[in-house]
């Protein structure tokens, strides 16, 4: 029974964009990471300051300054955790 995942071991990461600040994307970063984990990969939210689950846009991502601020911390967090291996 089982065997193993081709992703094993890899980081996975999300980036979620919506129309509103609180447009689905937190419950979309949840299933993304949901998946990190049943395919036995780490996976990686964009930690203090705004601790959502990835990283998450509204509207016109070049405008929304908090998105990027997450999205940034997420690009952190990832480097950091691919450094460590």
């Amino acid at each position: 029974a089982g065997g193993r995942f081709s992703l094993t071991g890899k980081i996975g990461a999300g980036i979620a964009c919506g129309g509103f600040r609180n447009g689905g994307q937190e419950l979309t970063l949840q299933n993304m990471q949901t998946f990190f984990l049943q395919q036995n990969m780490f996976a990686i939210a964009d930690g203090p300051g705004f601790s959502h689950s990835g990283a998450a846009i509204v509207g016109r991502a070049a405008e929304d300054t908090v998105g990027l601020k997450t999205v940034e911390n997420l690009a952190r967090h990832m480097a950091r955790s691919l450094r460590g291996r």
